[in-house]
């Protein structure tokens, strides 16, 4: 699948799959290694749900939903300011 579809002249079309955590850096996803679907790569289907023909459970989560905190508080170091 190429993006050619999805960029017209002079701007940019932004898929909603720009913001999953599962998005590779090509067209494709842990969802999808073969290429994700249209429908999906223009909106039309947010896959909030499996997809027809889906054959794994992974699903949209926002790239910045993390299960362990992004800042760690700072180890003390014993010295006294």
């Amino acid at each position: 699948m190429s993006l050619d579809k999805f960029i017209s002249r002079g701007a940019t079309v932004v898929t909603p799959c720009a913001a999953c955590r599962h998005k590779h850096r090509d067209v494709t996803c842990d969802a999808f290694p073969s290429g994700i679907p249209e429908p999906i790569l223009r909106g039309e289907h947010l896959h909030r749900e499996k997809y027809p023909g889906q054959e794994n459970d992974f699903l949209f989560e926002p790239a910045d939903s993390s299960p362990e905190p992004k800042t760690q508080k700072p180890e003390p170091s014993g010295e006294i300011l």
